[in-house]
């Protein structure tokens, strides 16, 4: 339900000018960071124009050994996109200037206020609660992501970046409005500038804290425009799909040494979106991920010529299909696991939930379900026994409350929400926007915390506070 990063007209333009600008060479010998102890070794690197063997300085974070991968262990995760206030009032208040968050891009480095050891330390606490999985959205190319990657790989947990909707539908040259849904040059520049600048690979290899890509989040929603039944974003997606791997294989990366790369996927919305390839098989949430798979297979539907010719292989081998839900445990396993294990053009392809709550909320103060049916729900979801072996997991949707959005429903998620007290600070670096306070955070619901903590494995954090007496309750 998350949209990506925003831009300052200034910023935007800085964006745009670093598209075109952008080398498409690897990241050559950079400092090690907080990654570890540095070596020297010689690494073989394979790139579309070079082969051979290059002196290199040897980061652990980039190393081509993850530790584990979500598909084996099982996921238990957070969707994570804690915006700062615009203004404090929206603490209390919501209106139009809440909705004013110039960039939500809060992984980078600027952001570390809020997920840092330096703050409040948002990733400890998801630690603590026993989730091994950060579902990011907002991504902005411009800034590195190293140091949060570090720190979460630091934990043992994992990361689910995704592409932002900027260069989709709110770039001046955006390719859903100005290039008919084709979005392959566009997110090949994009990501090749991912890849380099925001320090997602390094000598080849993609950091080890990176487990899944997703390539756009609910595709049709982010669109207010809207196309039914919706065949150019399944061409939007296959286009940027196919963008995807063109930047990877510009840039030289190659299978980290289990022999496998960071999954891909497109996390669909729970709505009877129907394409036209779909054939009429649009069971909720479904009809998008039948229509991609169809329209990786035979491309000449949308009458487009693939720039990879590999695109279906590596569809086959790391796609993961993923889907928002919002059902309760009784509606769970008829509307959702039923439909994945049965539909043929799904049912051989992994899954995971890539946003989940039972029901969502009612009121402020009523998530609209119990605790006891979260726990439950939670608990059944990453069992991995029986026929949920073939789902992954999921992640709670979410880690904090949306003071920022607009619809009141949506603004109502959250498992944590802000206290008053801001003892920290964040500055965007683009030379725009003034500097924004940080405010400490509170549980909303006890019970709710306590759930996602038994299901989970772990327990519930005290939230202490700066400035403030007493933890936080």
């Amino acid at each position: 339900m998350r949209a990506s990063f925003k831009q300052s007209a200034s910023a935007a333009c800085a964006a745009a000018l670093l598209f075109v600008t952008l080398s498409l060479t690897g990241c050559g010998e950079e400092d090690a960071g907080g990654g570890g102890s540095v070596s020297t070794a010689t690494t073989t690197v394979l790139g579309p124009t070079t082969t051979g063997t290059r002196t290199t300085t040897a980061n652990p974070s980039y190393n081509g050994s993850p530790p584990f991968m979500l598909e084996d262990v099982g996921m238990k995760g957070f969707a994570y996109a804690p915006m700062y206030l615009a203004d404090q009032s929206c603490l209390t208040d919501y209106d139009a200037k809440c909705s004013k968050i110039p960039n939500d891009d809060i992984y980078a480095d600027w952001g570390e206020p809020m997920w840092g050891l330096t703050g409040r330390n948002d990733l400890d606490t998801m630690k603590t609660f026993g989730a091994n999985s950060i579902r990011m959205y907002g991504l902005d190319p411009r800034w590195s992501k190293k140091k949060f990657f570090d720190a979460a790989l630091k934990l043992g947990m994992k990361v689910l970046p995704g592409l932002s909707n900027y260069p989709y539908n709110q770039a001046k040259s955006n390719c859903y409005l100005n290039n008919n849904f084709d979005c392959h040059d566009a997110i090949e520049v994009y990501w090749t500038q991912v890849l380099n600048t925001s320090e997602f690979a390094k000598d080849g290899y993609y950091h080890n804290a990176i487990d899944t890509v997703t390539i756009m989040n609910e595709p049709n929603w982010a669109d207010g425009n809207h196309h039914p039944p919706g065949d150019d974003y399944i061409k939007a997606m296959l286009t940027a799909f196919d963008g995807v791997i063109s930047a990877e294989k510009k840039a030289g990366i190659r299978a980290w040494k289990n022999g496998k790369l960071p999954r891909l996927t497109v996390t669909w919305a729970e709505d009877n979106m129907c394409p036209t390839l779909a054939g009429g098989s649009c069971k909720p949430g479904f009809g998008g991920m039948v229509a991609f798979q169809k329209a990786v297979h035979n491309p000449g539907a949308f009458g487009y010529a693939l720039k990879n010719n590999d695109l279906a292989k590596i569809y086959d081998e790391r796609w993961v299909n993923s889907m928002n839900v919002f059902q309760h445990l009784s509606d769970l396993e008829k509307l959702f696991l039923q439909n994945a294990m049965s539909i043929p053009e799904v049912k051989d392809t992994p899954i995971y939930i890539g946003e989940y709550a039972p029901s969502k909320p009612t009121s402020a103060t009523d998530p609209g379900f119990q605790a006891s049916e979260l726990q439950t729900a939670l608990q059944t979801i990453i069992s991995r026994k029986g026929d949920w072996s073939k789902v992954i997991g999921a992640n709670f949707f979410s880690f904090q409350r949306a003071y920022e959005k607009p619809d009141l429903n949506n603004r109502l998620f959250g498992t944590l929400g802000m206290t008053p007290t801001t003892p920290w600070k964040v500055t965007i670096p683009d030379g725009v926007w003034p500097t924004y306070k940080v405010n400490c955070l509170t549980k909303l619901h006890q019970d709710i915390a306590q759930a996602i903590a038994t299901a989970y494995g772990g327990k519930v954090p005290a939230l202490n506070c700066p400035g403030e007496d007493l933890v936080i309750v």
